[in-house]
């Protein structure tokens, strides 16, 4: 426009700015007195027929009639005249003498709180009476915000509601048409959407007051990556209180802000304004606490606390003065003086937790307690991970005899910092006060564990789980023959204790004894079969002794209780590998002329049948009693194993463990049909002796070998039995006259002959033993097992002959010693 004359009156002077919406103009009313100057808004709808031209005609007129009423507002420019001409639209408003806002934010860069808190009432105050009229502004910036010369109040401009003219709803929405109305930085998402509610004027506010406490503009700051939330609370001097109302109206998601300007006004009305003066750090105040902050660096504390009070003269509202203050006299040991600055500081900022922390410092050393409780826990309130708030409410606790909740304290503050080392020192003093052995164990404090099993001991000699304290804690420092005696006193005074059975197990399998290892892990089992721990390490020391089938199947049993333990699985495919050298049929000497039935196979092993069993093909499972205890063999897993390694020796060797499964299955249903019809038939006693003995029920075995030997007294087979469960019980002596009695019985077999030369190793008879090992040598020169024990025995003999020393029994046959039962192949 060349400085035309707009509607006869309205003389353009200069432009003012302008946009995709329109132009805006500093004109001249040359209609009234002195010509005043106004504003002139040019509305230029981009569409051109004939119905959109009509209902931009209505549209014009409705908006007009708006912007008249909000004109009654003080702080709203009046409408003065709105017209048509050449199809367009114009807008004429009061215009305003003043300084844009955002020309002041640029001048000032950051604005004081109060300040802030100022503007808020005052432009809110505005915007409820806008939205009162049900009008969103939808362009709420600080370019439309102008601070009016004469009295220098906030008025507000350029609504953007006007915008829809561009783009009416009855247009088809088209990406050529649609517009999102509102600025960056200052619009929220549902407004760049296109569905501005009242909620989005509030968020464009919010923006505004972060900007003037930052001096950053809204583009600059940073987002949270996870809830898209603007993070500016560190860039800025404000408090808590007014900093969460502005958090509030500047949520992402609209239905979590204020739904009204009515209720932020609400809120804002509840601060104490003197209070948010009074905690502006003027440059008075800050400079003295600077300068002492600077002085206590200097261990200067006199001086300091100096400059302290010169702070809180200069403001005596300031609770960051009060609590330096504090600190400093506390450092000088002026405790009842630090305690009222502390007091005073808590006062004007309830939410310091430094200042509540120091508090309960000054209170303990005041010896005030349950008041130093108080404060800890209130900075727990206020910072629930505050590790050291937790640890000073353990020791205060500790201090008045809460030693449980003190426990339980020191715990939380190493739940928050592991590594924690005060807290430690304090958990471990703490349990080994309480002698809580268990948890010294868990914990790995192991020299504490010590001195409380020390204790418990001296208290009680008899007392079984002290012992295995003892025990566990001397194992994990690897003193493990010391750790055996512990352990062997343990399962004696408490026979039915798991953990202790558990422990001696892994302590004899760490000195090699594997034999002696898998006697305990069966203790365990035979109390409770379902024990994962206990089969795994069954497993894993009858791999050791290279049982590699009854090692697969003990893997096998942990796989069947815990489906996804990878020690299982991972030892069940090494000892399906192992097998595979096998399978080709050939057996090792041992297993061609006897059948081990304890501990060296499954406690539910492949049974042998005693002589003439019942034939299982005649047999079906006894109905009226219930099939013993047996091992949950996965036959389809097996089968599985089958179906991959279908060839060759792996398949030949799958066949086979499948085959003996199947085997052992049909024994049981066959045992079941016999004790059913028979159960005094000695046969079918001897076949439940075995069944007892696999089952690790030695005593119960022992009485139906006994039953069984009075039926047939000169079965070999029957001694032989009754000879090695004996033996798994110690009873050495007795097991040795079985064994004469076998070999009386039957004098060519070499079996008892080599079972007796390893009873009198444990007896200490060694001339007799090696005697007896040759002789089972003389019946059968190619026996491995008497080989081997035999050369060891010789060797040993050597040794002991060089040395000054009693004879005593060699190492190696030591851990053989607990042997099992044997039956004559």
């Amino acid at each position: 426009m060349a400085n035309p004359l707009l509607g006869g009156r309205y003389q353009i002077i200069r432009q003012l700015g302008g946009g995709g919406f329109g132009q805006t103009f500093l004109a001249e009313d040359q209609h009234l007195p002195g010509r005043p100057f106004c504003v002139v808004k040019h509305l230029q709808p981009k569409a051109s027929q004939p119905e959109a031209l009509a209902a931009s005609q209505r549209l014009f007129e409705a908006e007009a009639t708006v912007l008249h009423e909000l004109g009654h507002h003080s702080q709203i420019p009046r409408l003065t005249a709105h017209f048509q001409e050449n199809n367009e639209f114009y807008l004429v408003q009061e215009f305003v003498q003043g300084t844009v806002l955002s020309l002041e934010l640029k001048q000032r860069r950051v604005i004081s709180e109060i300040e802030v808190f100022d503007f808020l009432l005052e432009v809110l105050t505005v915007l409820e009476f806008v939205h009162q009229h049900q009008v969103i502004h939808r362009d709420i910036k600080p370019a439309n915000l102008i601070r009016r010369q004469v009295d220098g109040k906030i008025v507000m401009i350029d609504f953007g509601a006007v915008k829809q003219l561009v783009t009416p709803d009855w247009l088809p929405a088209t990406p050529s048409l649609t517009v999102a109305v509102g600025s960056s930085g200052y619009s929220p998402p549902e407004q760049l959407a296109g569905k501005a509610c009242f909620a989005s004027d509030l968020y464009a506010v919010g923006m505004i007051a972060i900007q003037a406490l930052t001096g950053i503009v809204p583009k600059q700051l940073g987002i949270d990556a996870d809830s898209h939330e603007v993070k500016w609370r560190d860039r800025a001097h404000v408090t808590k209180a007014l900093a969460e109302i502005i958090d509030r109206m500047i949520r992402y998601d609209f239905r979590q802000r204020y739904q009204s300007t009515s209720a932020v006004l609400t809120d804002l009305r509840t601060l104490n304004r003197e209070v948010i003066q009074a905690t502006q750090s003027d440059d008075t105040s800050f400079t003295w606490v600077e300068r002492g902050d600077a002085l206590f660096q200097q261990s200067s504390h006199r001086q300091a606390l100096a400059a302290y009070d010169a702070a809180i003269q200069s403001n005596p509202l300031s609770a960051t003065a009060w609590l330096k203050r504090g600190i400093t006299l506390d450092t000088l040991q002026q405790y009842t003086a630090a305690l009222t600055c502390y007091d005073r500081a808590v006062q004007l900022d309830a939410d310091n937790a430094t200042a509540w922390s120091k508090r309960g410092l000054v209170l303990e050393n005041l010896g005030r307690m349950e008041e130093a409780l108080a404060s800890y826990r209130k900075v727990i309130e206020l910072d629930g991970q505050n590790y050291w708030a937790w640890y000073d409410q353990g020791k205060v606790l500790e201090a008045i005899g809460q030693l449980e909740i003190a426990l339980n304290a020191y715990q939380r503050a190493l739940q928050i910092k592991p590594n924690f080392q005060l807290a430690i020192e304090s958990r471990k003093r703490l349990l080994n006060d309480l002698q809580r052995l268990d948890d010294l164990i868990k914990l790995g404090h192991y020299d504490a564990a010590l001195v409380v099993s020390d204790t418990l001991l001296k208290q009680n000699p008899d007392d079984g789980h002290a012992w295995m304290g003892q025990g566990i804690a001397l194992a994990r420092q690897q003193r493990f023959e010391a750790a055996l005696t512990a352990l062997d006193l343990a399962v004696e005074l408490q026979p039915s204790q798991i953990a202790a059975w558990l422990e001696r197990g892994r302590v004899l399998a760490a000195l090699n004894h594997y034999v002696e290892a898998v006697s305990c892990y069966e203790a365990i089992i035979q109390q409770q079969g379902n024990y994962a721990p206990a089969w795994l390490a069954r497993a894993q020391a009858l791999e050791k002794l290279d049982q590699h089938e009854a090692a697969m199947l003990s893997y096998n049993q942990v796989m069947e209780l815990e489906h996804s333990n990878q020690a299982a699985s991972q030892g069940r495919e090494r000892m399906l590998r192992k097998l595979q050298t096998h399978a080709d049929g050939s057996r090792s000497d041992i297993e061609d002329d006897v059948t081990v039935l304890s501990w060296q196979d499954e406690p539910t092993a492949l049974i042998a049948d005693p002589k003439n069993p019942l034939s299982p093909a005649n047999t079906s499972p006894a109905a009226t009693e219930p099939t013993p205890p047996i091992d949950k063999i996965n036959l389809a897993e097996l089968n599985g194993i089958t179906k991959r390694n279908s060839s060759g020796s792996q398949r030949q060797l799958s066949e086979r463990i499948l085959g003996k499964l199947q085997k052992h299955r049909q024994t049981v249903a066959a045992y079941n049909k016999a004790i059913q019809l028979n159960p005094n038939d000695p046969e079918v006693l001897q076949w439940r002796g075995n069944l007892l003995v696999a089952l690790g029920r030695y005593e119960e075995a022992i009485g139906a070998y006994d039953r069984a030997i009075q039926a047939l007294p000169e079965n070999a087979t029957l001694w032989c039995c009754l000879a090695g469960t004996l033996l798994k019980l110690k009873r050495h002596k007795e097991s040795l006259e079985c064994f004469d009695r076998a070999i009386k019985l039957k004098p060519e077999n070499h079996t008892p002959w080599y079972w007796r030369g390893r009873v009198l190793v444990d007896l200490k008879q060694l001339p007799a033993a090696i005697e007896a090992l040759e002789r089972s040598l003389s019946l059968k020169p190619d026996f491995q097992p008497a080989k081997h024990d035999l050369q060891q025995l010789r060797q040993h003999q050597q040794k002991q002959a060089t040395k000054p020393v009693a004879e005593t029994t060699p190492n190696w046959l030591e851990e053989g010693a607990d042997v099992p039962p044997v039956m004559i192949s």
